[in-house]
């Protein structure tokens, strides 16, 4: 039997290496998921690194593993945005990828903060690249820069140049969203660091070729991942190891307490995001699971049970409310979460967890409530929403709103698929 045509659409996450297959009719054949090795231990706290070419190798092997067993006829990237590294001349990776959890940006330097001087979150590519030309950290013979997505497409093709679609382009700050481009200040501070400003692209559209196999230019997993699990009218909530809440909108000015994002088709993105999304709930998971191996035992089934928990100590009542804002927050670096209510009776590890997942809830709710706009249904997408079906539960009862899981795994990587898919099989 012939193999059915399909667009690999690739994801590369910051704890996770995703690959997902969308054929024409819109099924999604098959999903990968792998975890990503590529962090960098680092002395100093505010330090988040990754090895690019680690991730390199490993994209490499599960797009070598899937085009061998299917009959791939595009490659779609997404990726964590924000973050960037630094190219030769060539397209080569002259340093580690600096993810979007990298602090640099909000050190304390003579004249304030790279990331308040520029008015963008700390972790934001600008701000990370403004810090490491005042401290003298661009490397030498560095040429320009791109997200790890961008830098992906580029060595897959072996083209010299980053192409960053819009989207990616964006998630950089000192982006004018309405003129698709980047501003004044991107172009003064990339003069005098003596980098070039990448190419950017509005459209969806190929970058080059690996083997025979067209590769498209990267987009926001914020945007793929919307693509994947969500339409018109819906509020996605999306929770990784950050989250996001995010909805449509044809105009390119933000909402209240909203960063409004380029999408796809000439559409935008409304988003609000948080820095701790199932990492919040993974943290919690590590208090225990310490514990566990203190006591000398291997704490393999943390998660399960504190699933099992916290949907009794739902049913129970009587929840403590968790902020989970316990890495901050973009525009609060500094700020921590908290836990209130608790009492000698919901001190609990199933209270805890499911007052932590109401936490991860509230806390992008909350911006959508505060930015006025009105949503028909919400979405729940990501690895946290999928296990954990408390989440959806919970949201349901705080949005008063239907409420639905994304229909596929790994959505990032299957909305790049898709949105390539719209190109190629117009």
């Amino acid at each position: 039997m012939a193999k059915k045509e399909v667009i690999l659409g690739l994801d590369i996450g910051t704890t996770s290496l995703c690959a997902a297959l969308a054929a024409r009719d819109g099924s999604c054949p098959g999903t990968v998921t792998r975890k990503n090795t590529a962090h960098l231990p680092a002395a100093e706290d505010w330090r988040r690194e990754q090895d690019a070419g680690i991730i390199l190798e490993e994209i490499r092997a599960l797009a070598e593993e899937l085009c061998s067993a299917e009959a791939v006829c595009a490659i779609a990237l997404s990726g964590q945005m924000h973050g960037i590294l630094y190219l030769d001349r060539d397209g080569r990776a002259l340093s580690s990828l600096r993810t979007w959890q990298d602090g640099r940006g909000g050190l304390p330097l003579p004249g304030g903060s790279c990331a308040d001087r520029l008015g963008i979150p700390a972790g934001y590519g600008f701000s990370t690249l403004l810090c490491d030309f005042e401290r003298g950290q661009i490397p030498a013979g560095a040429y320009s820069f791109c997200t790890v997505a961008d830098y992906i497409a580029l060595a897959l093709t072996g083209e010299r140049r980053p192409v960053m679609h819009v989207t990616n382009a964006a998630s950089l700050g000192l982006f004018d969203v309405e003129r698709a481009c980047f501003d004044g200040r991107a172009e003064a501070l990339c003069r005098a660091a003596g980098l070039q400003l990448p190419e950017i692209s509005a459209e969806m559209r190929p970058v080059g070729r690996w083997g025979e196999i067209p590769v498209f230019c990267a987009i926001g997993d914020n945007q793929a991942a919307f693509r994947a699990a969500a339409g018109e009218g819906d509020a996605l909530l999306n929770f990784g190891t950050g989250s996001q809440m995010s909805f449509l909108s044809d105009s390119p000015i933000p909402l209240p307490g909203l960063e409004v994002r380029p999408y796809l088709g000439g559409k935008f993105i409304q988003s609000g995001s948080a820095l701790c999304g199932g990492r919040a709930y993974a943290a919690l998971a590590e208090l225990f699971a310490q514990f566990d191996r203190a006591r000398g035992l291997s704490g393999a089934e943390i998660y399960e049970t504190l699933g099992r928990l916290a949907e009794e100590a739902w049913e129970r009542g009587d929840l403590p409310a968790a902020d989970t804002a316990f890495a901050g927050t973009r525009q609060e670096p500094g700020r921590r979460g908290n836990i209130t209510g608790i009492s000698t009776e919901n001190l609990t590890p199933g209270h805890l967890a499911a007052a932590i997942l109401g936490g991860m809830v509230e806390e992008l709710w909350r911006l959508f409530e505060g930015s006025g706009a009105v949503a028909g249904g919400v979405v729940l997408s990501g690895n946290a929403a999928r296990k954990n079906p408390l989440l959806c539960r919970i949201a349901a009862v705080r949005t008063g709103l239907p409420v639905r899981i994304s229909p596929v795994a790994e959505e990032a990587a299957y909305g790049a698929a898709l949105a390539a898919g719209e190109e190629i099989w117009k």
